[in-house]
């Protein structure tokens, strides 16, 4: 009993003991991936003679194990679950010499759709430039106004310029069969702090795309104007070059042109920035070229009524294509108006989908087409564990920017405090969100793709059939622009009003 008594005291902990087998087996691994063979003898001869107690402190003294400590640590910053400051290596620059051979016939441009809900009493020069690309491409320019914009008091001057291509409604008016049935408008997540209805009126757009068999359609933002400088940007050669190089790219699902002056980031993008850390911009639908027909289209998917909603259609849009990686392109930057970064209630409505958006991001970046399948309730709590210890470090961040700067005259104490409010509506709002409802939107709205987009598309075609042009798209182009006005809001036209002919017909997009 003695004996069995003084054997039990001298073993090791089982920590200590399962610490040593580990050690083991890690320079095993290490030593036959460097192909060391003649050092693995000595080398477990010496952690052999090292006390259990004091293996830990002899493991991290040696070369190996540090250097396999920095490639974990590498790893988990890298991990698809971490914040990542940009993601243009997804992007495709068109403006690049030599990627579209000289001679390339463009696509067709379906519309020009210009979301709108301020007055038309402010300066709008997204209008303007919208008027103009339609005008240069011989399509209709659709206006969807809601809340303060009203279709009677649109400007006069673009009015008489478009005549009849002008197509302009009110999106509270439409027929309820405009607006699909989706799984995920009943979530939380998408509504929560939220008043937008731009995703809304964007699905119109696309419905009207299937519908009429338009190649492409052009969403714009009111708030944008090309860029100054020679820098390539959205004019009319910019947009010629667009629709090349969807002409000469088959596998380019959309181009898109980012917003630099005033950068159309989040929150937490504008607080990185502002404190100077690196922060890309990626294009937004506020300048997008997006394919929604021609051969072999495997057909257009949806905007879900979410902050970063954009993000999700090029990642669902992009999904469908032969090399998902290389479906996305960059023809330029624009500019867009001053806007106020740092709001409290800003943050806390972009917080849930500014969350959901960078973890599907990241998936698509790290897996391609198959991205869904690393979204996990256990990603999903690795996604928010992150965020709120982003959250905390830019915070900490303002602090000290705030002890340096306590009571200058020059303002930026004022600026710091509104990033620091804005950062803990952020955290307020993301504290609020579970792994689970990160996991159930992911399912809902995949499911909304698949199932209850199609079925709100084929509605619409059975419903609309004996208004629709007959047989293959293009047969009657000049009559589109008075039945679009017709089916969205219920005004007949007098038949002899002119319309400019299409450029030249497109096919029908296959639903």
């Amino acid at each position: 009993m003695t004996t069995t008594t003084t054997r039990t005291h001298n073993r090791a902990p089982a920590s200590a003991r399962l610490a040593y087998c580990q050690a083991l087996a890690l320079h095993w691994m290490w030593a036959c991936l460097l192909s060391f063979p003649a050092r693995l003898v000595p080398l477990l001869r010496r952690a052999g003679r090292v006390p259990l107690r004091k293996l830990p402190a002899w493991l991290a003294g040696h070369p190996v194990y540090r250097w396999s400590a920095r490639l974990l640590r590498r790893w988990i910053r890298e991990s698809p679950a971490a914040y990542r400051a940009g993601h243009r290596d997804l992007l495709i620059d068109v403006t690049v010499a030599d990627v579209i051979p000289q001679g390339v016939r463009p696509v067709g441009l379906g519309a020009v759709f210009v979301p709108v809900w301020r007055s038309f009493r402010n300066d709008l020069p997204g209008l303007h430039l919208a008027a103009d690309l339609a005008l240069a491409q011989n399509c209709p320019l659709i206006v969807a106004c809601s809340r303060e914009a009203r279709p009677t008091s649109f400007l006069d001057t673009l009015r008489d310029r478009l005549g009849a291509q002008l197509i302009i409604f009110d999106f509270n008016q439409v027929a309820p069969h405009w607006i699909p049935e989706l799984a995920t408008d009943g979530l939380r997540l998408g509504h929560h702090h939220r008043k937008n209805d731009a995703a809304g009126k964007r699905n119109i757009a696309l419905s009207l795309a299937a519908l009429f068999g338009w190649e492409s359609v052009l969403f714009l933002d009111d708030d944008v104007f090309p860029r100054p400088g020679e820098r390539p940007t959205l004019d009319k050669a910019g947009l010629d070059l667009a629709l090349q190089a969807l002409a000469h790219h088959p596998g380019l699902s959309m181009v898109g042109w980012s917003a630099t002056d005033h950068p159309d980031n989040s929150v937490i993008g504008h607080a990185r920035r502002r404190l100077g850390l690196p922060q890309e911009v990626f294009f937004g639908a506020g300048a997008l070229l997006v394919r929604t027909g021609g051969q072999r289209h495997p057909g257009t998917t949806f905007f879900p009524n979410m902050y970063n909603h954009d993000w999700m259609f090029t990642i669902a849009q992009a999904s469908r294509a032969q090399d998902p990686r290389r479906s996305m392109g960059i023809a330029g930057e624009v500019s867009q108006l001053p806007y106020k970064m740092f709001r409290p209630t800003r943050a806390r409505s972009e917080e849930p989908g500014d969350i959901f958006g960078e973890g599907t991001m990241n998936l698509f970046e790290r897996f391609g087409s198959g991205w869904h399948h690393g979204s996990t309730g256990s990603y999903w709590r690795a996604v928010l564990r992150h965020r709120l210890a982003l959250n905390r470090r830019l915070l900490a961040r303002v602090a000290k920017r705030l002890e340096q700067h306590d009571g200058n005259a020059d303002g930026t104490d004022y600026e710091l405090r509104q990033v620091r409010d804005s950062l803990e509506a952020a955290r307020g709002a993301a504290e609020r969100v579970t792994p689970e409802e990160l996991q159930n939107y992911l399912s809902a709205w995949r499911a909304d793709d698949r199932y209850a987009w199609p079925t709100h598309l084929n509605n619409l075609r059975l419903r609309l059939a004996d208004q629709l042009p007959p047989g293959q798209s293009g047969s009657d182009q000049e009559s589109d622009c008075r039945r679009i006005r017709f089916l969205l809001t219920g005004q007949h036209e007098p038949a002899g009003t002119p319309l400019p002919p299409r450029p030249r017909p497109v096919s029908a997009m296959a639903v």
